[in-house]
C-alpha cells in the first residue's frame, strides 16, 4: 500500500505540474481573443494566422489540463446518484470507471491520435490557407500528450481508491488528504453538523 501512495503522489505531481504550467496559456489566449476581436471591430481586418493560433493555444489549455481537472475532482459527475452512496460505494465505482472505461478510452486516444501525429508529420500537413499556421502535427502532438496525462490522473486515483478501500486507517488517511484536502474533512464536518 506504502508504494501504491508514493506512485499516486508522483504521478499526481507531474499531472499537476504540466495542468498547471499549461494554465499559463489562458494569458496569451486572452491577449491573442481580445487582439482579434480589437482588430476586427475597429480596424477591420482579420487575420487567419491569429485564429489558428487562438485555437491552437485553446487546445494546448485544454489538452494538458484534463488530467489536472480530474485530480481536481472538477470534472462532471452524475451527483445525483453519487452523492446518494457511502465512500465505499463511490470509490469501487470510480475504481471500475477508471479500470474499464477510462484508461483504455485513454490508451486507444493516444494510438489513434500518435498515428495522426505522425501522417500529418509525415505529409509536412499545414493549414488549408496560405497566411495559415505550418506544422499542422504541432498542435496534433499535444493531443497524445494529453491523453497521456489523463491515464496517469487516472492511475493516480485509482491507486488512492484501492489504498482507501483495503489499507490500514493511516494509510486511508493519507490517501483521503491526496485526493483532496479538504474535500473529506468538509464532508465529515458537514455529516456531523446533521441530526
Amino acid at each position: 500500500m506504502r508504494f501504491l501512495l508514493r506512485a499516486s503522489r508522483v504521478l499526481a505531481l507531474l499531472t499537476n505540474g504540466v495542468g498547471k504550467l499549461a494554465a499559463w496559456c489562458l494569458f496569451p489566449l486572452m491577449l491573442v481573443i481580445v487582439g482579434d476581436v480589437v482588430m476586427r471591430r475597429y480596424f477591420a481586418i482579420g487575420s487567419i494566422r491569429l485564429q489558428e493560433f487562438e485555437w491552437h493555444l485553446h487546445t494546448v489549455l485544454f489538452m494538458l489540463c484534463l488530467g489536472y481537472a480530474y485530480l481536481c475532482d472538477a470534472h462532471v459527475r452524475i451527483e445525483l446518484v453519487r452523492e446518494g452512496l457511502g465512500e465505499r460505494a463511490r470509490l469501487f465505482i470510480e475504481a471500475t470507471g477508471i479500470v474499464f472505461l477510462l484508461l483504455p478510452l485513454c490508451w486507444v486516444m493516444v494510438d489513434y491520435s500518435a498515428d495522426l501525429v505522425s501522417r500529418s508529420y509525415a505529409a509536412g500537413e499545414r493549414s488549408p490557407h496560405p497566411s495559415g499556421l505550418p506544422h499542422r502535427w504541432l498542435i496534433k502532438a499535444v493531443m497524445p500528450v494529453g491523453y497521456a496525462l489523463l491515464s496517469l490522473s487516472a492511475l493516480s486515483i485509482l491507486a488512492r481508491s484501492v489504498v482507501i478501500l483495503f489499507g490500514t486507517p493511516e494509510q486511508r488517511q493519507a490517501a483521503r488528504l491526496l485526493v483532496a484536502p479538504n474535500k473529506f474533512e468538509d464532508e465529515a464536518a458537514t455529516q456531523g453538523a446533521r441530526p
